[in-house]
C-alpha cells in the first residue's frame, strides 16, 4: 500500500477547474467499470472518475 500523501491545489469556479498546469470543464462523472482508456480519468479509493465531462446544471437556490 502506498501511504504517500499528495496534495493538489485547485480552483473550482463556475465552469472551469484550474490546477497549476491544467484547465478543464468542472464536470466529473463516476465510471462504473474499469475504463479501456485512462485519459482524463481519476482513480480514487478503487473507483474511477471521468474528468471534464458535461458541466453540471446550475440550480437556483
Amino acid at each position: 500500500m502506498n501511504n504517500k500523501l499528495e496534495v493538489i491545489g485547485i480552483d473550482h469556479g463556475w465552469s472551469m477547474m484550474k490546477t497549476i498546469s491544467q484547465v478543464f470543464v468542472t464536470g466529473v462523472k463516476e465510471i462504473t467499470t474499469t475504463p479501456a482508456l485512462f485519459g482524463d480519468v481519476l482513480e480514487y479509493e478503487g473507483k474511477f472518475y471521468k474528468v471534464g465531462t458535461v458541466r453540471q446544471e446550475v440550480k437556483d437556490t
